[in-house]
């Protein structure tokens, strides 16, 4: 399944097409995951729960909102996939979606 890894130490953001299992998100991760809705629909991003306590390196994805711009800030790395299925079962990108996502991301994170 398509996901979007997004690492904040080597400022890198890739596509990987793989099964995802919890231990491999988390290993990503650098602990405990958290899921947050990042400002696209139809996906679903997940980052260390402890980010912020842990002062772990920040980074910041543009957002727009009802007609205003803004910056959302994160720490650490992150993955980004599709969102979970009737079942609650998280889903992969689809492909335009994945490849759309990935150019945006390239483009606009800042790293700080």
């Amino acid at each position: 399944m398509r996901g979007i890894i997004i690492d904040r130490n080597a400022k890198t953001v890739e596509l990987v097409d793989k099964d995802w299992t919890l231990k491999e998100m988390q290993k990503i991760i650098g602990g405990f995951i958290e899921s947050v809705a990042p400002p696209v629909a139809g996906m679903i991003m997940y980052v260390n729960e402890d980010g912020k306590r842990l002062k772990l390196p920040q980074w910041k994805m543009p957002f727009m909102l009802q007609g205003k711009a803004g910056m959302l800030s994160y720490c650490g790395n992150a993955v980004i996939r599709g969102e979970p299925d009737d079942d609650g079962n998280t889903t992969g990108l689809e492909k335009e979606q994945a490849e759309s996502l990935l150019a945006f991301l390239k483009a606009e994170i800042v790293w700080e």
